[in-house]
């Protein structure tokens, strides 16, 4: 009788061990095919910035909706949503996002320079030049942003200088 005895109480240690054990495993894990929402939020953000190389900008601006709903402070999600923006014309909602992206982080070099472009769509040279001056103080040594940023300024005074249009519209 000993023996069944035992028997039985190390089944029941192992029950009770397995128990403890799984209790500390998320849930999600155990749904075959189910992703976290962190992995939701990842996987929605890559396939924005796949839509934006492939010029898909209307695709691309929904899924940035969606990644700046689920992390309100994603600086590079409102910023990629504002370029996407721009891109469809939609110039008051990209101001309005790239304002957000620096809100979140105000040395942001992307949003520093796509938003410098669109001051330079909207004729804005001024604000397009406080943007270069903060991209210089973002980056002392120097940095892409910066260099396109110059040129597309660089463009625009040629543009306006050599042509009667008041807005010349340079396509940034």
């Amino acid at each position: 009788m000993g023996g069944k005895w035992r028997h039985g109480i190390m089944t029941a240690l192992l029950i009770l061990g397995l128990a403890a054990a799984t209790a500390s495993i998320p849930g999600d894990v155990f749904a075959f095919g189910a992703s976290s929402s962190e992995d939701q939020k990842v996987d929605a953000f890559r396939d924005g910035v796949r839509a934006v190389n492939a010029k898909d900008f209307a695709r691309a601006t929904q899924l940035f909706q969606a990644v700046a709903q689920k992390d309100p402070k994603n600086a590079d999600a409102f910023n990629y949503l504002a370029y996407s923006q721009r891109n469809l014309g939609q110039l008051d909602a990209a101001m309005q996002n790239y304002n957000t992206a620096l809100a979140i982080k105000p040395d942001h070099k992307g949003a520093l320079e796509y938003q410098g472009e669109l001051f330079l769509m909207m004729g804005n040279q001024t604000s397009a030049e406080g943007n270069l001056d903060k991209l210089t103080q973002a980056c002392p040594h120097g940095c892409k942003e910066k260099d396109i940023l110059v040129a597309a300024i660089a463009r625009f005074k040629e543009t306006k200088s050599s042509s009667n249009d008041p807005l010349p519209r340079l396509g940034y």
